[in-house]
């Protein structure tokens, strides 16, 4: 293996974790401790719930990437292949929640 492909893959899912993590911590935290009057508490139990859906998320995504670099699929073009898997999903999420989860 190349000492190239020894870091992290960058994907989709990572990418919106960098983004999705900080916020969501942030807004549980003030929703929860700071803000929690009037029904604010729920938004920072949404902000928690979302935070742990991220972290498990990430948690199995770079399980899956150190079983499959590990067997050196990476370099036939199973990248590209994780890539449109997970944008496809992040898309289709997106799409549910801005349509409504009822």
């Amino acid at each position: 293996m190349s000492e190239s492909k020894k870091g992290s893959v960058l994907t989709p899912f990572l990418i919106v974790a960098i983004v999705g993590i900080p916020s969501c911590a942030i807004g549980a935290f003030y929703y929860l401790f700071i803000e929690s009057g009037g029904g604010r508490a729920m938004a920072g139990l949404l902000y928690l719930v979302g935070l742990a859906a991220i972290l498990v998320g990430i948690f199995l995504e770079r399980i899956l990437l150190a079983l499959i670099k590990k067997d050196d699929l990476l370099d036939k073009g199973l990248l590209k292949i994780i890539w449109v898997i997970e944008s496809l999903i992040l898309i289709l999420i997106i799409f549910f929640f801005r349509n409504g989860i009822g």
